[in-house]
């Protein structure tokens, strides 16, 4: 049983617990197409795996010598990409909760910043295309920045809530980021 009064929840300011929020939702699907797709893609992988990983699994460990070497390395490198992409995500995650104030304000500078860097190395190299090019990029990301600064503290909030959903699961994240099926 979860006790209201003491646990922290994620409710907006000045939002009382006892009032009722929003409707109950009817249970449909709202794109099915894209539900189709999801499903054929889940389909064709795992047809796929079959396929094709079965074979390929089974004469490694037989250890046959015709094609399974390189098959072997695949494997071994699609273990290595999953382990790394794995920790990238788990040190981002990281860094998003250290900086998560001010990470959307780094973000837009940054923009700023590389498309001025952009003209600066255009100009360098003679290319006044690409330079041009660089200043349109730079005029958008500027009125983009304009238009939006003022709306950061609401985005940087919304992020907060977030990276405090997933700070609360975070044993979860990492059971399913660190999952290796065999």
């Amino acid at each position: 049983m979860i006790d209201f009064a003491s646990s922290e929840l994620l409710l907006p300011h000045g939002v009382n617990i006892n009032q009722k929020m929003g409707e109950k939702q009817p249970s449909q699907c709202r794109d099915p197409f894209f539900a189709i797709l999801f499903y054929l893609h889940l389909a064709l992988l795992i047809f796929t795996s079959v396929i094709l990983g079965g074979p390929a699994l089974a004469a490694h460990q037989s250890g046959a010598s015709h094609g399974t070497k390189a098959a072997s390395g695949l494997l071994y490198l699609l273990i290595l990409i999953g382990l790394c992409c794995s920790i990238f995500s788990y040190f981002g995650l990281i860094m998003l909760m250290k900086f998560s104030d001010s990470l959307i304000q780094i973000a837009l500078v940054m923009q700023l910043a590389t498309s001025f860097f952009m003209i600066l190395v255009s100009l360098s190299l003679g290319r006044v295309g690409l330079a041009m090019l660089g200043l349109l990029s730079f005029a958008v990301v500027a009125c983009y920045t304009c238009a939006v600064w003022s709306k950061i503290p609401f985005a940087s909030a919304l992020l907060d809530v977030s990276i405090r959903a997933v700070r609360a699961n975070m044993g979860m994240f990492l059971g399913l980021s660190l999952r290796v099926s065999p």
